[in-house]
C-alpha cells in the first residue's frame, strides 16, 4: 500500500484524508495542536500556531454551501455559522471517518523535496520531528497563512501601530481613545469595522 502525506488538518486536509485512506496509508502533519486550520480560534495563539480567526466571526456563506455530502449540519443551528459551530462540525467529521488517528499534531513541515533517485519519484518530507519518504504529498496548508499588505501604501513615515486583519481578535484589543483607519472593503474589513463601531472606537 502506498504512503501518502497530507500537510494540514484544516478543511481541505481532512477531506483529502477521508477519501485517500480508503486506498492508501495516510499521515497528516498539522503544525498546531488541533484540527480546523483557520477555523480554530484562540486569542493567544502566536507564531506557527496563529490563525486569522476573530472572536465574533460568522461565516459569509450559508451552511448549505459548506456542507460535506456525507455529513449534514444539524438542522437546528443558524444558516450563518459561528467559528465554534464550524469547528464542532469538523470534529464530528473526524470522528465519523476515523481521521484523528492519522494526524500528527504539533508537527510543522519544514520542506518537501523529490527523491530523484527513485522511480517513480518519491517525496522526502522533513518535519520538526524528522524525515520520512512518501509516494505522494497533498499540500492542504491553505492560502491564508501569510498576510498581504497593499504594495502601494507607504507607511514609512507613519508612527502609529499597524495591524493586519489576520491578527485582529476582538475590539478589546484597542483602547477608548484610539482612532482607527481600516484599509479595504472586503469581508474582514467590513466585519471588523462594524465591530469597532459598536464599541467606543472611531473608525474610518
Amino acid at each position: 500500500m502506498k504512503d501518502i502525506c497530507v500537510i494540514g488538518a484544516g478543511v481541505a486536509g481532512l477531506v483529502a484524508a477521508r477519501y485517500l485512506q480508503e486506498k492508501f496509508c495516510v499521515t497528516i502533519y498539522e503544525a498546531s495542536s488541533s484540527i480546523g486550520g483557520i477555523w480554530l480560534y484562540n486569542k493567544h495563539m502566536t507564531g506557527v500556531k496563529h490563525t486569522p480567526m476573530y472572536k465574533n466571526l460568522r461565516t459569509n456563506l450559508p451552511k448549505q454551501l459548506m456542507t460535506f455530502r456525507d455529513l449534514p449540519y444539524d438542522k437546528g443551528i443558524p444558516t450563518f455559522l459561528t467559528h465554534g459551530q464550524v469547528m464542532d462540525y469538523l470534529e464530528r467529521y473526524c470522528q465519523k471517518f476515523s481521521i484523528s488517528n492519522l494526524i500528527e499534531f504539533d508537527t510543522p513541515v519544514i520542506s518537501v523535496k523529490p527523491d530523484l533517485s527513485s522511480d517513480p519519484v518519491k517525496w522526502n518530507v522533513s518535519t520538526t520531528k524528522g524525515l520520512k519518504t512518501y509516494d505522494a504529498v497533498a499540500v492542504c496548508s491553505g492560502s491564508f497563512n501569510s498576510p498581504r499588505f497593499p504594495e502601494d501604501i507607504d507607511l514609512s513615515s507613519y508612527s502609529g501601530a499597524v495591524y493586519h486583519s489576520s491578527t485582529y481578535k476582538d475590539a478589546s484589543d484597542f483602547t477608548r481613545h484610539e482612532s482607527i483607519f481600516v484599509v479595504g472593503a472586503a469581508n474582514s474589513a467590513v466585519d471588523i469595522s462594524l465591530e469597532l463601531l459598536e464599541g467606543w472606537q472611531k473608525s474610518f
